[in-house]
């Protein structure tokens, strides 16, 4: 859409079972794969890419991105990390990290695509009609997923109440964040109608 044409997937750096096993070393494999592709990048020519590392805060990626940052700073545009949280905790929701910055280098936490698309934005990273792109589509794809869900539920015979209350209470929780997203691009309006941003609970979407 945006005109490049030699985008997507290029070499694919794995891990191995020992950081399966042994955690802790999950960041220091992907700080290591970070530099066989810098490296690639750089013999055939792309010495002065930018990078926009974008990961989550459950598998070692903000240790990687730290490391990478401290050795590489001048490379790295921003860091992206997805917030996540385990869904059968009680404590849920808990406060998101702030934002901060190392060496120069912007590190944003965000839970919704719509959230971090706001960042991205205020960081001139991406424009204002990339961030309108991705609000509708984010809002849209969790509609149609939840239509979806609700549809083979209704297939199902005997259904537990259970489940069904418990996926309405994942729709309902993933909107609200959804909305809390999209309440800091209000500036794109009419993009987000007002009825559906006052409907934090998701009740009547």
């Amino acid at each position: 859409m945006n005109g490049v044409d030699d985008w997507g997937i290029g070499d694919v750096y794995y891990g191995s079972v020992a950081e399966w096993i042994l955690q802790w070393r999950k960041g220091i494999r992907k700080f290591s794969n970070f530099e066989l592709m810098l490296q690639s990048d750089i013999s055939q020519g792309h010495e002065n890419n930018k990078y926009i590392i974008i990961g989550d805060t459950g598998e070692k990626d903000e240790d990687a991105a730290e490391r990478i940052i401290s050795k590489y700073p001048s490379n790295i545009k921003a860091v992206f990390l997805h917030n996540v949280y385990n869904m059968k905790s009680k404590y849920r929701p808990y406060a998101r990290p702030v934002d901060r910055i190392v060496s120069d280098v912007p590190i944003f936490y965000f839970r919704t695509y719509i959230g971090a698309a706001v960042k991205a934005y205020y960081a001139n990273i991406i424009t204002k009609e990339a961030l309108k792109r991705i609000t509708i589509q984010a809002m849209d794809e969790l509609r149609l997923s939840h239509e979806s869900s609700i549809a083979r539920l209704n297939e199902m015979k005997m259904v537990p109440r259970f489940i069904v209350d418990r996926n309405q209470r994942a729709y309902h929780s993933r909107w609200s964040e959804l909305v809390e997203d999209a309440q800091q691009c209000s500036f794109l309006s009419p993009l987000v109608p007002k009825d559906i941003l006052i409907k934090l609970d998701g009740s009547d979407v």
